[in-house]
């Protein structure tokens, strides 16, 4: 196994689906189709043109239900890419079928959540009946990730209305990019145009119950809804904050709780009112002042309760910190946070004006096993590329080797692979991946992925012949002709030799030329000048002293008494 801080690498995310659209045709019950046409019209999914993109997701979807045994079928033999286009297109057509089949979510009045808040007097009933609700919602949303449990959970999530979207939306950043996150956005579309309906016709009071419930789909309101629509959400977000700001002043614990909890699920659309509020205050209201300052950072910063207990005084004052500084920062949110601190992250990715401390983040959602979407490749233009690979590819290549000194084989294939998935003819990631099936005692992989490492130009040939990572395929007869073809001839000696003299002719004291001259004469022959450069090399600081015991290169050299002197003088104890 070899560790390298270095592989150009890069992981970039699939993009979803281009359109969801329901265009009012039932599936084609009699409508069939072949494999090999239905594998072309999922690729033409991948097409750079919009147009052929469209009609190929439009025929798809005309086939509905029918095509399903069909495309989970191709799914197990499919590459990845193509894999996750069936996954999003299994998804869009069970939806198109349940929306088809089913009438609009319940309107807020029907769902029993807040008939039972209305009916509540104290704080105390209310949060044990937003606990319950949040429950067995919670119950019903790992469901929807199973596709044969997928139509119930479906039609369970819909008795739950539009007081389902925060809980919602909430499960689905915590699995960005997936075909849970497209099905979450497709549910907060299908539910929009009846909400907004309801909106139009109720007075504000309606909603001040599940206004945080609701939250996403009045950020889509404040988006997309029109002059009159945004001014009536500005009077419910007004009243609403003036009902929970009583509440946060309250000797109450219970009081507060409830207050902090639905502005904190409000998110974005209180962040102004409650700052609009700070600069109001009067310097004696402290305490208010503390939960709002509090609440604004966890809003800003996209922190949860939890990850507030654990690390939230690090985040309180994150702006005026130098950037040296709040990488310690975002070093204690990975290892304290670890998941939980991803939105957290990903939001310090968005916010920072910072490059060093953008890569730094980058390699601590690597380490987390978050893949960066297209939409955050694109918003890092001023950070070039290669920047961004070198920070993803140390990290795939640190996980991988930990996985393989953790023998988890699979684990370690698989952060190997990514990165020939890019850069097929990288010589390190094909050394270790030979590395991690030898240990795994698959020999034929092992050997294929040595091979190709030789052929990629894999130069520490000494590392080779003692690594134990390769004790299992080494008696082989495959491997002894592998290493046999990769023994240097005289004259390939003779060229390293020129080599390395060009580079003491601009650098004469670097320590590995010199060391790497002294090897070339030991095996050219010329023990003398093997000898010199060897002690040149230890002279000027060759730091791996006990190496020079091991290393098969220096074996004609260890047989003179000369070198046992030398050995003696500048061994390490």
């Amino acid at each position: 196994m070899l560790k390298s801080h270095f592989l150009p690498y890069l992981w970039l995310s699939f993009l979803t689906l281009p359109v969801f659209a329901l265009n009012g045709q039932p599936p084609g019950r009699n409508l069939t189709i072949s494999k090999d046409n239905l594998t072309a019209l999922l690729r033409k999914l991948l097409s750079s043109k919009e147009k052929e993109r469209k009609q190929a997701h439009r025929s798809l979807l005309q086939k509905g239900m029918a095509l399903l045994p069909l495309l989970e079928e191709l799914q197990t033999d499919s590459p990845s890419v193509l894999r996750k286009v069936i996954d999003n297109l299994i998804v869009e057509i069970q939806l198109n079928s349940f929306f088809q089949k089913h009438p609009s979510p319940p309107p807020l009045a029907k769902v029993y959540l807040l008939r039972k808040l209305k009916k509540s007097k104290s704080v105390q009933e209310k949060l044990f009946w937003i606990q319950d609700f949040r429950k067995n919602l919670l119950a019903i949303l790992p469901k929807l990730e199973q596709k044969k449990q997928r139509t119930s959970a479906l039609s369970a999530l819909r008795s739950f209305g539009y007081a389902a979207a925060y809980d919602l939306d909430q499960f689905a950043q915590q699995r960005p990019h997936t075909p849970l996150a497209f099905l979450v956005k497709t549910w907060l579309q299908w539910l929009f145009p009846p909400f907004r309906e309801e909106f139009a016709k109720h007075p504000i009071p309606y909603f001040l119950p599940a206004s945080y419930l609701i939250s996403p789909l009045l950020q889509k309101l404040q988006s997309q809804g029109s002059l009159s629509e945004k001014k009536k959400l500005q009077r419910l977000l007004q009243q609403f904050l003036q009902i929970h700001l009583q509440h946060l002043n309250s000797p109450s614990y219970l009081q507060r709780q409830w207050g902090r909890q639905h502005l904190l699920g409000l998110g974005n659309l209180a962040l102004p009112l409650i700052r609009q509020t700070l600069a109001k205050l009067p310097p004696r209201a402290f305490h208010l002042r503390w939960h709002l300052k509090r609440l604004s950072t966890q809003i800003r910063w996209h922190i949860s309760d939890s990850l507030w207990q654990k690390a939230g005084i690090f985040m309180r004052h994150f702006d005026q910190l130098h950037w040296r500084q709040q990488r310690k920062v975002v070093y204690k949110l990975e290892k304290i946070g670890g998941k939980e601190a991803v939105p957290t992250l990903r939001r310090i990715l968005q916010q920072s004006p910072s490059i060093p401390l953008k890569i730094f983040v980058i390699k601590s959602l690597s380490r987390l096993g978050e893949t960066l979407s297209w939409e955050e490749l694109s918003q890092l233009t001023q950070i070039s590329s290669k920047k961004i690979q070198k920070a993803i590819a140390s990290v795939q290549m640190q996980l991988g080797i930990q996985y393989l000194e953790a023998k988890e084989y699979k684990l370690a294939a698989t952060s190997f692979q990514k990165v020939l998935d890019f850069f097929p003819h990288n010589s390190t990631a094909l050394y270790n991946l030979a590395c991690t099936y030898s240990r795994w005692k698959k020999k034929e992989a092992s050997l294929h992925y040595l091979k190709r490492a030789l052929l990629a130009n894999f130069r520490d040939l000494s590392h080779l012949d003692r690594d134990p990572d390769l004790d299992y395929i080494r008696p082989s007869l495959r491997f002894r002709l592998l290493r046999q073809q990769k023994t240097p001839s005289y004259e390939e000696l003779q060229q390293i030799e020129k080599a390395l003299q060009s580079t003491l002719q601009n650098s004469p004291q670097n320590p590995f030329a010199l060391y790497n001259l002294a090897c070339t004469y030991s095996r050219l022959g010329k023990l003398s000048s093997a000898l010199h450069r060897l002690k040149q090399a230890l002279q000027a600081g060759f730091p791996d002293t006990p190496f020079v015991e091991e290393d098969p290169e220096l074996e004609n050299l260890r047989k003179t008494n000369e070198y046992e002197k030398l050995y003696q003088q500048y061994q390490k104890p």
